[in-house]
């Protein structure tokens, strides 16, 4: 029987896209109520994971569960932010709108967007300082700010596991710092965030603990003031 703190639990699992394997025979356990980094170079397995864990990849082996369960019985609790790249920012939606996209547990299928369900939207927005672009269409912000929309939404699933696919990549220091801020918030509230990130000057600000991917393969997982050493960083780039 898996720790009731562990919140994922990976064991062997080999993700291909084609013929190529990107994950290979993958195994790592996720505690509760951690901030974890997850780093490697290019190419290396680290958005996959995060695809895998979500069920947009097929495993062709191995297995995923979440809190001991599978994902479909758990998916309510979990908020997913893609990379910035794989999103359509032409999407027809006003970043009010981006962010009411994240109450679907409120909304369900049938019910009507409503008064509460749009203030609820304005109060993550507010989080992340976005309440005075809220009638905007989201194609006309910085980066930065369309990240910091994309994270409210993904706030406003008051999830209990966040997967996040480098939330920080391209955004300014000050759309950076309130991120920061959030996630921590986040953990104070004894949730889990699992973040694919690359600066290495970072890590042991807003990390408790790393893991290393290196080809496919967990090289090294743990506290940050422990894997985040000179020797291990050039065994992970090399």
């Amino acid at each position: 029987m898996l720790s009731k703190n562990i919140v994922v639990h990976i064991k062997n699992i080999n993700v291909s896209y084609g013929d190529k394997k990107v994950l290979d025979d993958f195994s790592v356990n996720f505690f509760e109520g951690k901030r974890i980094g997850v780093i490697g170079a290019n190419g290396s397995g680290k958005s996959t994971l995060l695809k895998a864990m979500i069920g947009f990849l097929k495993l062709e082996n191995g297995e995923i569960l979440f809190w001991g369960n599978s994902l479909k019985k758990e998916r309510n609790k979990i908020a997913y932010l893609p990379q910035r790249e794989s999103v359509d920012w032409d999407f027809p939606a006003s970043v009010l709108d981006v962010v009411v996209m994240g109450l679907y547990k409120d909304l369900g299928f049938w019910k009507m967007i409503g008064k509460k369900h749009k203030e609820k939207a304005m109060m993550y927005l507010e989080k992340v300082q976005m309440a005075d672009f809220a009638q905007k269409h989201i194609s006309e912000l910085s980066g930065g700010q369309q990240q910091r929309v994309f994270l409210a939404r993904a706030f406003a699933q008051e999830a209990d596991l966040y997967l996040l696919d480098e939330p920080f990549a391209g955004i300014d220091v000050s759309s950076e710092e309130i991120i920061a801020d959030l996630l921590i918030e986040l953990q104070r509230k004894n949730k889990t965030i699992i973040m694919v990130h690359h600066q290495i000057d970072t890590l042991s600000k807003y990390f408790d603990e790393v893991l290393m991917v290196k080809n496919g393969k967990n090289m090294l997982y743990g506290n940050v003031k422990e894997v985040i050493t000179t020797e291990n960083l050039q065994l992970l780039y090399n």
